[in-house]
């Protein structure tokens, strides 16, 4: 059985797939690599692909051309069609594909963890609309800039500058049935077991895991102890009971923290706050 794979931009989607493929019974088109921002991301297709898919833009392919025949030509395994895109999903039903849906799904309390994945990893997905660049773009995103300027936009005008979108909400999703779905909050503290139904889930990766568990905002891992105001803002993980580790805070942490309480000064990490409010 081939599985498509909805994921909402930042939502981990890309390690999950690589994680199915440590199994040895999974396939995806592309090939992966995990940076130092804590992004899996895709560095280009797999050799053999080229031959068999003409269009390989799979973040905007028409998958109107679907044809199951083509793509099992490429393995013998479960492949597996990843989509940020919910229009993708109607051009595969439409064409024909009945493969289950796995869809990743996260609540409101991540909703600041994802933005910020958004914005620090794949940055070249949501600023402006019509395409055009800031003139030093490339200049901010080197010296780590970029994301702070497109978050402080974001935070005086949401509208405007928007970064996650609707498809997780529930509602979306009564066109299509998902087969298995996973929470973000349990990907974040490395609980599979919502997969053990089409995976082998002993056979993933524990280096791959381990490593990239390490490069995550360690607040949305171990749930340290905030005061319950700013929990509000920053979110938690609520799969995670309160605990007394000592978290880090970022630039971003706090200019929203600042952008909501202009008097607080720089925190270096959850104690430093937890002690101020």
């Amino acid at each position: 059985m081939s599985y498509i794979q909805y994921h909402a931009t930042g939502t981990t989607g890309d390690y999950i797939t690589v994680l199915l493929e440590s199994t040895g019974a999974f396939y995806n088109f592309k090939q992966f690599e995990l940076n130092d921002h804590g992004r899996m991301r895709a560095v280009g297709d797999k050799p053999e692909v080229a031959a068999v898919i003409e269009n390989t833009l799979w973040g905007s392919r028409d998958w109107s051309d679907f044809d199951e025949d083509l793509l099992n030509s490429l393995t013998d395994k479960h492949i597996i069609i990843n989509t940020s895109e919910y229009y993708q999903i109607r051009q595969l039903r439409n064409a024909g594909c009945d493969w289950p849906i796995i869809r990743i799904k996260y609540s409101k309390h991540l909703a600041y963890w994802i933005k910020k994945a958004i914005l620090t990893k794949a940055y070249s997905k949501v600023f402006e609309e019509d395409g055009s660049k800031h003139p030093n773009e490339q200049k901010l995103i080197e010296k780590g800039l970029w994301a702070l300027l497109f978050f402080k936009k974001h935070l005086k005008n949401p509208i405007q500058y928007p970064v996650l979108r609707d498809h997780y909400k529930d509602d979306i999703w009564k066109e299509y049935e998902t087969h298995t779905e996973i929470d973000l909050e349990n990907i974040l503290i490395s609980n599979f077991e919502q997969l053990s139904s089409i995976a082998d889930i002993n056979k993933f990766n524990k280096k791959v895991i381990e490593t990239w568990t390490a490069k995550q905002d360690q607040k949305f891992v171990l749930r340290p102890r905030m005061p319950k105001q700013v929990e509000d803002l920053l979110g938690y993980n609520p799969h995670v009971a309160v605990s007394n580790h000592v978290c880090a805070l970022d630039d971003m942490d706090n200019m929203l923290i600042k952008f909501h309480y202009p008097d607080a000064p720089k925190f270096n990490n959850t104690e430093e706050l937890f002690t101020y409010f």
